[in-house]
């Protein structure tokens, strides 16, 4: 069998970890499984079979692949070249004409390992072609994929996941699957026409961990894969309650009292007030009292902060959402760092005075 894929892993002074490079090699490996033998051809009319080899380096093994209990057939050729390669398929002796075979292509490109073509799948024995398979080999494009989502979210919420895939040359990719992940969870997204993929997770980890969000396009025919990763971190999710409800943009109040909820398994008692702030632009007001108590009765205690009066009318202005119905989100951290976050409603109304 070829030597194994070996992959690099970079560690850069500021901690950031590379996954994406792997050692330079082009090899191509065809499967076939079972019951069939191979006859494959090189772009230089060379040819590999059970029988005979004119490949320099090429192999051809009768292996247990896919657990079944039968043997299936594998070439291994490096050194890929570019052109055409004809792989002939005929049936093992005691082969039935109901029996399936499956033939799976696949290449080592630069930057990302194995990619896999399947040119049959589950076909019976009685349907081989006349004419031999093809598998054009190709120098495929590099590709670039950033990853633009979000890059925090609170448990069992929903978050946003979104990366932009273009070419060597930064024009955009369409109708490409491009798949995220988060800690175990994933998910995937098709590129439009300005390069965009996006899905949604809602998030299963606890509160106060770090993932790394990934966003990777296998490849295809024409172009290579493409690999990006950025620091995520999970939230607890924060009921807020602004009271009023309702602001006067008109109105002289000294303060705007939010109530801080958190879920079973976390206190409120634990938060570091001087980090509360609204849409992460107007902070707390210390000066203010913030006391803990239950302000809905329901059992479960809150936190009461207070935001200057005149702070929100000014943000609020500055939105110019030209809304009557707005969302504030209210966010900060415990003292052991891990962060929170939540919103909530509110009418905006001028009085007429």
């Amino acid at each position: 069998m070829a030597d194994p894929l070996v992959r690099i892993v970079q560690i850069s002074p500021d901690g950031n970890i590379d996954y994406s490079k792997f050692l330079n090699k082009k090899d191509i490996a065809i499967k076939a499984y079972s019951p069939v033998d191979l006859v494959v051809t090189d772009p230089d009319n060379l040819i590999i079979s059970k029988d005979s080899n004119q490949i320099p380096g090429a192999t051809y093994t009768e292996i247990h692949l896919d657990g079944d209990g039968t043997l299936d057939d594998l070439v291994q050729i490096p050194g890929r070249k570019i052109g055409e390669y004809s792989i002939e398929v005929i049936p093992e002796p005691g082969a039935q004409s109901t029996d399936t075979y499956t033939i799976e292509v696949s290449t080592i490109e630069d930057s990302f390992g194995w990619i896999s073509v399947i040119l049959a799948d589950n076909i019976t024995i009685a349907e081989i072609p006349t004419e031999p398979y093809e598998f054009q080999s190709t120098e495929r494009k590099a590709t670039k994929l950033i990853y633009t989502g979000d890059l925090s979210g609170a448990c069992s919420a929903p978050v946003n996941l979104r990366a932009v895939l273009v070419d060597e040359n930064g024009a955009p990719l369409s109708e490409k699957t491009v798949t995220f992940g988060i800690g175990g969870q994933s998910a995937s997204g098709v590129t439009d026409a300005s390069g965009l993929a996006s899905a949604t997770i809602i998030l299963e980890q606890e509160a106060g961990q770090y993932y790394l969000v990934d966003a990777y396009f296998g490849g295809d025919e024409y172009y290579l894969p493409a690999f990006d990763s950025e620091q995520f971190e999970i939230r607890i999710p924060a009921t807020i309650d602004f009271d009023p409800d309702t602001f006067n943009l008109k109105s002289k109040g000294q303060w705007v009292t939010v109530y801080i909820e958190f879920p079973t398994g976390y206190s409120v008692s634990d938060i570091d007030v001087s980090t509360v702030t609204l849409d992460n632009t107007v902070v707390v007001d210390l000066s203010a009292p913030s006391e803990i108590g239950d302000h809905n009765s329901n059992g479960v205690p809150d936190l009461m902060v207070k935001f200057s009066g005149a702070e929100v009318n000014k943000y609020i202005l500055s939105k110019d959402t030209g809304q009557e119905n707005i969302t504030l989100i209210v966010g900060g951290k415990l003292l052991s760092e891990t962060s929170f976050v939540g919103s909530d409603v509110i009418r905006i109304i001028v009085s007429k005075k």
